[in-house]
């Protein structure tokens, strides 16, 4: 299927590009249309609604734009946004009309994108015409409507808003809650308790200072990042040791050890007895609970 969306009244010298990019195909984001445009003295749009997300980047002349009840007055190296269903209007200027490029969007995750960059909270921008973000807007155009040359778009869409987040990074990082990131070492450990994963790693997995990342841990949870992983490791080799026949070495290196030895250590320093002695504990007593119960049948 071949989509297509005119921006308002292109001229006929202005470039349009078509392309193919089912949007039922792609429900999380595609790109509707992109050109750009050459206005005429009072060209204009609005007051409306505009039906999905489009950016403009403009390369000459002037024009205005009204959002609400903002009104602004744009020339060379600026733009602005229009978000779904978002009341705007825009006009070139009598005298001295703008050109730009523009794209149009449409998706359910494209305000999660947008909202990842400052242009959710400031719509009108500057921009550098020799970003990156300008060069792969320009690079659209070279996209023909051929074979495959959907996938291509979809690409350059997503580094587009990369781009952007480059571009346009957000004027204040989003607050983590340490408890957050104290979830997340949760995962890391009853994920990864089976292998040799450290402390160092943990901080490293999510570019935390460890002393940070041990307070935070310690202040939640009441032990050590350390300690929490003995234990987690302890607690599964009791269960392999109650429940499976393994040996004490395939046990070891079933919680993250691969010394038999050390691992015997460990286990008799946390449990107060050796792995061994531990199995040979609960055997005993899964025979006499199976004698006592075979006596009352």
């Amino acid at each position: 299927m071949m989509t297509f969306y005119k921006e308002n009244e292109i001229i006929d010298d202005n470039k349009a590009f078509l392309f193919s990019n089912d949007f039922n195909l792609s429900l999380d984001a595609t790109i509707l249309g992109f050109g750009y445009t050459k206005s005429s003295p009072h060209q204009s749009f609005g007051p409306a609604l505009r039906n999905a997300y489009f950016i403009y980047f403009v390369t000459k002349g002037k024009g205005t734009v009204v959002k609400g009840d903002k009104k602004f007055e744009l020339d060379a190296k600026e733009g602005f946004l229009i978000t779904e269903k978002e009341r705007v209007y825009y006009c070139a200027d009598p005298n001295d009309p703008w050109e730009y490029w523009w794209i149009g969007w449409r998706g359910a995750k494209i305000e999660e994108f947008l909202r990842r960059t400052s242009l959710w909270n400031n719509p009108v921008f500057r921009y550098d015409p020799k970003s990156e973000l300008f060069k792969q807007i320009q690079l659209l155009s070279t996209i023909k409507p051929i074979k495959n040359n959907d996938l291509r778009l979809n690409a350059l869409m997503y580094s587009i808003f990369y781009q952007m987040t480059v571009s346009f990074p957000p004027h204040k990082e989003p607050s983590i809650s340490p408890i957050h990131y104290v979830d997340q070492i949760l995962v890391l450990i009853h994920q990864n308790y089976d292998r040799k994963i450290t402390v160092h790693e943990i901080a490293s997995a999510l570019a935390l200072d460890r002393s940070y990342l041990h307070r935070i841990f310690k202040e939640k949870m009441g032990v050590s990042i350390k300690d929490y992983l003995l234990q987690v490791r302890m607690d599964n080799a009791c269960k392999l040791l109650r429940f499976t026949n393994l040996s004490i070495g395939d046990v070891g290196r079933s919680v993250g050890y691969d010394d038999e030895l050390y691992f015997s250590r460990l286990f008799r320093k946390k449990m107060n007895q050796a792995p061994t002695a531990y199995r040979q504990q609960f055997k005993a007593s899964d025979s006499n609970a199976k004698t006592k119960s075979s006596k009352f049948k």
